[in-house]
């Protein structure tokens, strides 16, 4: 329900924070993650290039969304 800004709505975010374009798989959050590992692209570049959220491409970073146990992060340390 964050998501959608039911809970804990923040007027200068854009709902919902992470898209949930058709049936998404893992291969998206694998191409954030190559972004973040191999380009300059800022965090706000990222999420255009991939039509989502900020925030969500930032909680990848971190570990927060889509962790993998065998990864350290932050992915990108800014």
């Amino acid at each position: 329900m964050i998501n959608t800004g039911k809970y804990f709505f923040d007027p200068a975010e854009q709902y919902p924070l992470c898209s949930k374009k058709g049936s998404r798989t893992a291969g998206w959050v694998a191409k954030i993650k190559k972004d973040l590992e191999q380009t300059n692209l800022s965090i706000e570049e990222i999420a255009i290039k991939h039509q989502i959220n900020a925030n969500c491409v930032y909680r990848i970073n971190q570990g927060l969304s889509y962790k993998e146990a065998s990864r350290q992060y932050p992915i990108r340390k800014e």
